[in-house]
């Protein structure tokens, strides 16, 4: 399970990097750890927009700090991900929480740069008793977006799934103003549709009531009725076997998720 999330939009403040080099030379040990870093981040003088590649990196070699275990026998862990200026790090327990507030002081006195508490959030899964060390960041007690994927409780796969759907749904109405043939229809759900619903196989399963939600999607379109004219078994084959190739998006989103998870 996930433990703790500290998400930020804007993790470092460039306030103190003309004081760095000499931050740095107060301590040997943080200025050993930020040069590692450096080698397989970057270099921070002068450049802010590779702090937080150095911070993630400084986090990865922290053994102090317990990520998530992926799936599969590589035993491998996840302590934080990047996306542009967008930074998440994941804890399992307490004491990598606190492991991974000590490390962002220590690379704030090695880099002159500090997390920005109030473009920071975390988000807690399951219970967990921080009465006694409280976090410095607010907690998001509802769910978080991370990525356009919600996070933190048992309708965030839901509510993802309908914004998707809400998507397409929208762009199968700019299709339908076309004449299209069923052919060009069924390109249009393969190439345009299915992506949009694919994102969010990354994070969530296929729900059961998504899944027929998809198809009455996919026949109204094809159909402009809620009136089937073929039967969707005959449609779903490909053409040399009689068929009209109208891709079975619920089993292609199934099929996507599991793959993702071995």
């Amino acid at each position: 399970m996930i433990g703790v999330a500290l998400h930020s939009d804007s993790p470092c403040d460039a306030a103190g990097l003309p004081h760095q080099h000499t931050l740095i030379d107060e301590d040997s040990e943080l200025k050993n750890a930020v040069k590692e870093a450096s080698s397989s981040a970057g270099h921070c003088t002068g450049n802010l927009g590779t702090l937080p590649e150095l911070l993630a990196e400084y986090i990865r070699k922290n053994p102090n700090i317990r990520g998530i275990p992926t799936p599969g026998d590589a035993k491998k862990e996840v302590k934080c991900t990047l996306y542009m200026d967008d930074v998440t790090l994941f804890c399992m327990d307490g004491k990598s929480v606190q492991s991974l507030l000590e490390a962002c002081k220590d690379f704030a006195k090695a880099s002159g740069a500090k997390i920005n508490v109030d473009k920071s959030q975390a988000k807690l899964f399951v219970h967990w008793d921080l009465c006694n060390e409280p976090l410095p960041f607010p907690i998001e007690a509802g769910l978080v977006k991370i990525l356009g994927i919600w996070f933190g409780g048992p309708e965030a796969a839901a509510k993802s799934w309908n914004e998707r759907l809400a998507k397409v749904n929208q762009k199968l109405g700019f299709w339908s103003l076309r004449h299209l043939s069923i052919e060009g229809k069924a390109l249009v759900l393969r190439n345009d549709a299915l992506p949009v619903l694919q994102y969010v196989t990354q994070a969530w399963p296929l729900l059961a009531n998504v899944a027929w939600a998809v198809n009455s999607m996919v026949f109204h379109f094809v159909w402009h009725s809620k009136m089937d004219r073929v039967k969707r078994t005959v449609m779903h084959k490909v053409h040399r076997k009689g068929g009209k190739a109208v891709p079975h998006i619920p089993t292609i989103l199934r099929a996507f998720f599991v793959c993702g998870c071995v």
